[in-house]
């Protein structure tokens, strides 16, 4: 099936975004039908200027593979969001942001996340770091088997057994850890080693039960 779902243009609300969408890389969920896009229009906060993104949908990707395997995401090249360059791939937007917008701090949304089925992309602000950390070829994993504990976000997969702890020590280097796990799948795990008789860190009915190591 053919389409952009619960997506509407918000240059004449069309709710029936079919083949392409153009999703603007400065404003925060700004979306423009062909038409639109073409028109150059122009409202509330965005401005013709802005860079966009285009976004294929399934029929589209279909169409502009002919037979060649299908990406995982809603585009075939990708735009710079800070000067609007198109064309690029994601190791060709990742160089050009490194060397043309190391230091800039222009607020933007990564194409590559919006790029993302059914992603909700947020506003950043350093781009070249941005693509350098979440966009590397370390970030982006196989997929886990199903059985794995393994949440995904964004395009992204994080461990959910994170835990957080806290513990005693005499500064000899032996001591008791206390680990406690944290109710969300994208906390680190952290583990503290404190003084002898210090309070915990925490004391909340959301951690679980003390699991207690010995070092």
């Amino acid at each position: 099936m053919s389409g952009h779902w619960d997506v509407h243009c918000d240059g004449c609300g069309n709710s029936r975004l079919v083949h392409y969408r153009y999703k603007c890389l400065r404003c925060l969920d700004y979306d423009l039908c062909s038409t639109c896009k073409e028109n150059g229009v122009s409202n509330g906060q965005h401005d013709r200027a802005h860079p966009l993104q285009c976004l294929m949908d399934r029929a589209a990707l279909e169409l502009h593979f002919a037979g060649e395997a299908i990406p995982t995401m809603c585009a075939d090249s990708f735009t710079c969001p800070v000067c609007g360059k198109m064309g690029l791939s994601l190791e060709d937007l990742k160089e050009h942001c490194k060397a043309k917008h190391r230091l800039t701090r222009t607020v933007v949304i990564c194409p590559v996340c919006a790029a993302v089925p059914s992603s909700n992309p947020i506003r950043i602000a350093h781009i070249a770091s941005h693509l350098i950390f979440m966009h590397s070829s370390s970030a982006q994993r196989d997929p886990e088997p199903a059985s794995s504990s393994v949440a995904q976000a964004g395009g992204f997969r994080w461990p959910q057994d994170s835990a957080v702890g806290s513990g005693t020590g005499d500064g000899t280097g032996i001591g008791t850890v206390t680990q406690q796990t944290f109710p969300t799948s994208q906390t680190p795990q952290v583990r503290f080693l404190l003084p002898r008789n210090t309070a915990p860190l925490a004391d909340s009915e959301d951690l679980s039960d003390n699991e207690s190591l010995e070092l």
